[in-house]
């Protein structure tokens, strides 16, 4: 076994190109749904409103809306910090009206306005002389939760930077949402307060719930996602890559079988930040060969990688590798 592993090590720069050939679809970008919406809220007077728009403004920095995973934004509640296990964020501002001939572009960042956008568009929008709140949300095609960590987004009008702000994913509570202030808004909860009547429950708990219910099943399938770091500097390591072989799949079978893509059950590679996500979830209780490559790095094998009913979802790694 010892003369087999050092063979393997051996070849070890083979494998992790070879990794990156079956990764290809993995480490390509994401594939995001979003969407842009707005409402109009004739009562808010937190910017100055024109009898005839000449000019749009906006508020500065960017809001955060709460969501839920339909993707649905709910424009009255503002959050200041996301739950873990989030699949939808959107940020957005207020403005007083939309000119004729206004286009409005955003780009989203994660871990930082200097790095990659990991997603921008733009829209033209019809001209309206009334105030109001907009909105762009974006999450992943298939639903999976987002990277935890600091988002940033930026707001163009005309290709203007106009608006910019961060938002960090996880740890987020119900405590972190409060509600739009508008001058309607105020009036209506002094109206309130004058009434006494037995409080009713917040819809605000059925977003951020996200439907995990006590009483609901556990779910059959998790996702895996984390961060693989040097072990003797803590620092990020990118490009490294985390690959999941199909169940019954050993670490000398797949050898054995010059690395064949088809004994690949899912797996992702590390962006900047030495963080991943596998597109594809893992069953509970279920036996995986894991394997981590990286250039460099001595390769890491786990043939006995199992999640069970006591794991929460999303499953978080630190993954620390030795050269």
């Amino acid at each position: 076994m010892k003369t087999q592993m050092k063979v393997f090590l051996s070849i070890l720069s083979t494998l992790v190109l070879v990794l990156v050939s079956v990764l290809g679809a993995f480490a390509s970008t994401p594939a995001w749904r979003a969407a842009a919406g707005n409402v109009e809220s004739a009562g808010n007077d937190a910017l100055p409103q024109a009898a005839a728009c000449t000019k749009m403004q906006i508020s500065n920095p960017a809001l955060w809306f709460a969501t839920d995973k339909k993707g649905n934004v709910y424009p009255d509640k503002i959050v200041k910090r996301y739950p873990t296990g989030t699949t939808v964020i959107a940020s957005g501002f207020e403005y007083n009206c939309i000119p004729k001939n206004t286009t409005i572009g955003v780009v989203y960042y994660y871990g930082g306005f200097d790095t990659e956008p990991v997603f921008s568009d733009s829209h033209k929008e019809s001209p309206d002389n009334k105030s109001g709140v907009f909105w762009w949300y974006i999450g992943y095609e298939d639903g999976s939760p987002l990277p935890e960590g600091d988002w940033q987004v930026e707001w163009y009008i005309n290709k203007k930077l106009a608006s910019k702000g961060e938002i960090t994913v996880g740890g987020g509570t119900k405590d972190d949402i409060e509600p739009l202030e508008t001058e309607e808004a105020t009036e209506e909860e002094a109206t309130e307060e004058e009434e006494v009547t037995e409080e009713e429950p917040s819809d605000v708990e059925d977003i951020w719930d996200f439907g995990e219910e006590e009483e609901e099943p556990v779910a059959e399938t998790v996702t895996v996602q984390g961060k693989i770091i040097d072990g003797k500097t803590k620092k990020p390591i990118a490009d490294a890559l985390f690959v999941v072989l199909n169940p019954g799949v050993g670490m000398q079978e797949w050898a054995d079988k010059d690395f064949a893509e088809e004994d690949v059950y899912t797996g992702a590679k590390t962006d900047t930040r030495g963080q991943f996500t596998c597109p594809k979830e893992l069953e509970r209780n279920v036996t995986y060969t894991v394997v981590v490559a990286a250039k460099g790095y001595q390769i890491i094998v786990a043939e006995d990688f199992i999640i069970d009913e006591q794991q929460e979802d999303p499953v978080v790694l630190t993954i620390k590798m030795y050269k």
